[in-house]
């Protein structure tokens, strides 16, 4: 029996394997200051994307807060009633609505945002300057090579 390519160098050298168990780990890591302010990682996204972005629609943050088309709906209707975004028509295009962050959803990104930012930094402290630097540059070079959409 020939042994596949995973088989001979084990999961340790799959970048996919190593990538989801970064992510997990971070994602673990992030959720219980989340939870205190009573945010879900999907509205923390989504609260993120639109204070770096600006204005977006559903589909756009799909992409950037990585999430399905209808959890990210429930996301934006859940967060519409608490009053951290609103959406308002397009001006380019009537039939389109641009969710926005309104003032509350502002202060809760600046409430939450120092936390995230330390946990991402607690996952690249063992990297001096110039290895942070290539690695980011090899991950948009990848996302990059892989991306199918416009966004």
């Amino acid at each position: 029996m020939v042994k596949t390519r995973i088989e001979e160098e084990g999961l340790e050298d799959f970048v996919p394997y190593l990538m989801n168990r970064i992510t997990r780990r971070y994602n673990r890591m992030q959720k219980a200051d989340l939870h205190e302010l009573g945010l879900s990682t999907n509205k923390m996204r989504a609260l993120t994307s639109m204070a770096v972005k600006g204005p977006l629609t559903i589909n756009e943050l799909c992409v950037h807060a990585v999430a399905e088309q209808p959890t990210m709906s429930r996301t934006i209707d859940a967060m519409e009633q608490e009053g951290l975004v609103s959406r308002d028509i397009s001006e380019d295009d009537q039939r389109v609505r641009m969710v926005s962050l309104t003032t509350e959803g502002r202060e809760m990104f600046e409430t939450f945002w120092p936390a995230m930012n330390r946990t991402s930094d607690r996952l690249s402290e063992v990297l001096n300057p110039d290895e942070k630097a290539l690695m980011l540059d090899m991950l948009k070079r990848i996302m990059k090579h892989i991306r199918v959409n416009p966004y």
